[in-house]
Parts: structure tokens; C-alpha cells; sequence
């Protein structure tokens, strides 16, 4: 099935989100779409799937299949291009599916009338690789990976011809990223289907894709062959986003170990820390040290124990045995908080009803701090004065995250604990972030402790790394030797995931 777009203009509040798109793909190829937070490439994928919030005034023309498609047709002409045409998959798992519904249920949730009734559950979760259980289970029960394969599975199941997999596996982590990346392909290629993958991620629009459109405030502003565009980009937008996203490295075997152990002893001490749920263990006799001044890693697959570790340390979960220790100079203030986090979506995290001004404030005065401090916290994280009257749906999700970490700041907390802080965020933002962090460490004297499943992040920011696997550190060291030289077969397979294989 073949689709084209021609002119696509869509206004939101007078806010114009997309100006101007056309696309016309040949048939069954793999494209991608790129671009920063905000530049229009998920208004793009509820353009195509008449998914656009109810204030929107829209234009343009749109063909499938050799047939126009109003763009402002009523829902039931959109019932039957939605699923039944054009799949979607999107980022959250979680959300996108119905948490009082068995996985079973919601693959055939899609289909209708005796369709549903001789609907094999059981072959479509075959097909994406899930055991028989998975139908009787709820997304609960399962790992991100898993209940984003029930995703993919109910998208498949009403045979779609065009698959839009909308920042799909932003969340998981690069083994599981790979995992899911290659069933999507291996299905497209079964299905002769089209696929259309919109990311932040240029690692994996390099490796996975035939080619390749920019998005810039809502205009494509470079397009071509995926390998032309990543060789050689043409607009300024897209040279800045592959600067980004493979930053100068210069550090080296000397520098990863000159910047390790600062001082005499950890500011952090975690010993023989163990926790289990419900006979699961989670956490399994783990050590880790942070250092004064030191930004520490800790690196592995969805449900390896990271964030465990991360709500122990902060006191959010009490382990079941082990300890957590912070050694506190004797002169230090007693207004010194020891950790604050922030944690990964900070559109969640931040009260919706609340200004910018009554969130820290709020953090201000349950530290018994001065509310005098709030435009010093502003300026620590790069956020404009006027902003403190706006709330958080008024800013991006770059800026949202700036105010997380502001807000963490607010008892002056000699480490901070960042859990997938920047996972979500596109690859300028993304560096913003990273560089807000650095300055932070350099003028708060700050020790980081900074969790992710995205191993060129913690490239760029850490002195140490921790390896987590099945709820235990299976290797330690700076990123140099962790990088160059690893020696834990798990350590090797995060390395090799991020390499991946392309598509094309």
C-alpha cells in the first residue's frame, strides 16, 4: 500500500505545529523521522490517523492507496483507515494499554464480529515472540519489553500495510531496544509492510532505516537517503543534531582514572544491599561508592535493578537487608539535605495545577530555606525569570526537566540522584541537560549518581560506571577500560547492542 502527503498544515490555538509537509514514500520502504521535541513528527503520525486534538484546523491533501482522504474526515471514515491500514505503536506501553484488560483480550480488542471470534491469540503472540501465558497475564505482570510486544501484537493483528512506530522504543533499554527493533523489521519484511519509524534517536534512523526526514518546527527541513543525510547533512538543524548525538570524546585511560576517588572517602557507601518483591529479587548484595564531587553510572537492561537501587538510596523503598551510608563532615550544616531525585518524565513528576513559583516554593519551604532562593534556582538551571507564573504544560519537556532538577536543588542535597533523567528527552535537549549537569557539579560541588539504559550518555558524563544485571553489579570501572576493554560477557552484549545491524 502506498500513501502520500501533500501540504499538511495543522493549526492548534493558533499555533501552527505543521507547516507545509508533504512525504510520498515508495511502497514498503523504511523511513524515518527526526527531529528535536516539538517539531511536529508525532502531529505528523495523528494527522495520517485522524488522531488530532478536537481544536485543530487542518489542511492538506492525503492519498491511500491510489484514493484522496479528506484530512478532516469523520471518525467512522477514520475507523476504517486506523488499524485496519495504518498500525500505530507508541512510546508508553504502559499507557497504551488498558491496565483492568488481559493481554489476550486487548490483541483482539481491534476486531470486530466473527473476525474476533476465530482471531488466534496464540499465533500473534507467537509472532512476536511472547509465551501463551502473556494472553491470560495483565500489563502489569510484565517487563516493558513484553508489553510492548503485546502493543506490536495488537497493532498487527488487524494486518495494517503501514506501521508507524512513534518513538517506540525510547524507553528500553539497548538490548531490549535492539530485540524490539528486529521484530518490528522481521515483520515488516514478513507483511511487506511500510514502515515509518519517528525517533529522537539518529542511532537508530542510521541503522534502521532507507530514509530519512528532518523535522524543524514543523517543516521538514532536510530529506534524502539515510546514508547521504548521516554522511553528509546539508542544513545547519541536522549537522547540529549529529553533533549531539556524537559529541567530541577526548577523555582518555589516564583521565578516567585521575578523576576517580577524589577524596579519601565516599560521600556514598552502599553495602551488601538486598531486596526482594514478592520472591523476586531485585536488589542482590549490591555495593556501590560515590565519591565527593564524582559522577557515578550505573548502566543495564529494564529490570535490572537500577531504579531499585536508586529509591533505596533515597529512601523511597526500605531494603531488606544491607547498608546505605552518607558520611557527612562534623562542621557541615545541618540544612544540607543528602539526596534529592529526579526522575525520569518530569511532566509527571511536576504537580499540573501548580505555577513554576508555587513548585519551588513548595521544595524551598519544606527545606526550611528562604523563599529569597527561587530566582538563584532559576538561574542554576538556565530558566528565565518570567517563567516561574507559567505551568508546566507551558513548557517544553527540556525546560520541564530544568525545573525538575531546580526543584531537587531546593535543599541543596550534596548528591543527586538523576533515574533516566534525560531517556526521554530528543539529543539537543538532551545534551543541554547533560551540560546543566556538569556546571552543577562544578559550582554546587555536587556528586551525581546518574542511572540510564543509554551508554553514550553515561559515556559523556560519568567517572565510573556500574553494570547491573539480574539484580546484581557484574562489573565496575571507568568508562575508558568499561568501554575499551570490558569483561563481563554482559558488558560486552550492552556493546555490541549498540552497534545493531541494519534493516535496509
Amino acid at each position: 500500500m502506498n500513501f502520500s502527503v501533500n501540504n499538511l498544515h495543522v493549526n492548534i490555538l493558533g499555533n501552527e505545529v505543521l507547516d507545509g509537509i508533504s512525504i510520498a514514500p515508495a511502497e514498503k520502504a523504511c523511513i524515518g523521522i527526526v527531529g528535536e521535541s516539538g517539531s511536529g513528527k508525532t502531529m505528523f503520525a495523528r494527522s495520517v490517523i485522524g488522531l488530532l486534538p478536537g481544536q485543530s484546523r487542518v489542511t492538506g491533501d492525503f492519498v491511500l492507496d491510489g484514493e484522496p482522504v479528506s484530512l478532516n474526515a469523520s471518525e467512522r471514515v477514520w475507523r476504517n483507515i486506523r488499524g485496519k491500514k495504518i498500525g500505530l505503536v507508541m512510546q508508553d506501553p504502559f499507557t497504551s494499554l488498558d491496565p483492568l484488560q488481559r493481554c489476550g483480550a486487548q490483541i483482539r480488542a481491534g476486531l470486530a464480529g466473527a473476525q474476533a471470534r476465530d482471531f488466534d491469540v496464540q499465533r500473534a503472540l507467537d509472532e512476536v515472540g511472547l509465551p501463551s501465558k502473556v494472553a491470560h497475564q495483565y500489563p502489569f505482570e510484565l517487563s516493558g519489553g513484553m508489553r510492548q510486544r503485546v502493543v506490536i501484537a495488537a497493532a498487527l493483528a488487524t494486518k495494517p500495510q503501514i506501521l508507524i512506530a512513534d518513538e517506540a522504543t525510547t524507553a528500553l533499554d539497548v538490548i531490549t531496544q535492539r530485540e524490539i527493533l528486529d521484530l518490528i523489521d522481521r515483520l515488516r519484511r514478513a507483511r511487506n509492510m511500510s514502515l515509518i519509524i519517528i525517533t529522537h534517536d539518529l542511532s537508530i534512523v542510521s541503522e534502521r532505516t532507507d530514509f530519512v526526514l528532518v523535522f524543524h518546527n514543523g517543516k521538514i527541513v532536510e530529506s534524502g537517503s539515510t546514508k547521504t543525510i548521516i554522511s553528509r547533512p546539508e542544513n545547519a538543524y541536522t549537522k547540529a543534531l549529529l553533533a549531539a548525538k556524537h559529541p567530541a570524546w577526548t577523555r582518555t585511560e589516564k583521565d578516567s582514572a585521575d578523576k576517580t576517588r577524589q577524596s579519601a572517602h565516599p560521600l556514598l557507601d552502599v553495602r551488601g544491599l538486598k531486596k526482594s518483591f514478592g520472591g523476586h529479587m531485585a536488589l542482590d548484595d549490591v555495593d556501590l561508592r560515590v565519591y565527593e564531587r564524582e559522577c557515578v553510572g550505573v548502566v543495564g537492561e529494564s529490570g535490572s535493578g537500577k531504579t531499585t537501587l536508586a529509591r533505596c538510596v533515597i529512601g523511597l523503598t526500605k531494603p531488606d537487608s544491607g547498608d546505605i551510608v552518607f558520611h557527612r563532615p562534623a562542621a557541615e550544616s545541618g540544612s544540607v539535605f543528602d539526596a534529592q531525585i529526579v526522575f525520569q518524565d518530569p511532566y509527571s513528576s511536576l504537580n499540573p495545577a501548580l505555577t513554576i513559583r508555587a513548585i519551588l516554593a513548595e521544595a524551598l519551604r519544606a527545606a526550611k530555606r528562604p523563599l529569597s532562593e527561587l530566582p538563584g534556582l532559576l538561574d542554576l538551571v538556565e530558566i528565565p525569570h518570567d517563567f516561574l507564573n507559567r505551568k508546566p504544560a507551558q513548557l517544553s519537556g527540556g525546560q520541564r526537566q530544568r525545573i525538575a532538577i531546580a526543584r531537587a536543588l531546593a535543599p541543596n542535597p550534596r548528591l543527586l540522584i538523576c533515574d533516566e533523567s534525560v531517556s526521554a528527552l530528543d539529543v539537543l535537549v538532551q545534551a543541554q541537560i547533560l551540560e546543566t549537569l556538569r556546571e552543577l557539579r562544578r559550582k554546587k560541588n555536587l556528586s551525581i549518581l546518574f542511572i540510564t539504559h543509554d551508554l553514550d550518555v553515561v559515556r559523556q558524563i560519568a567517572d565510573r560506571v556500574y553494570v547491573m544485571r539480574d539484580a546484581a553489579i557484574v562489573e565496575e570501572g571507568d568508562p575508558w577500560t568499561l568501554f575499551h576493554h570490558p569483561s563481563h560477557p554482559y558488558t560486552k552484549a550492552l556493546l555490541a547492542a549498540v552497534g545493531g545491524d541494519s534493516c535496509r
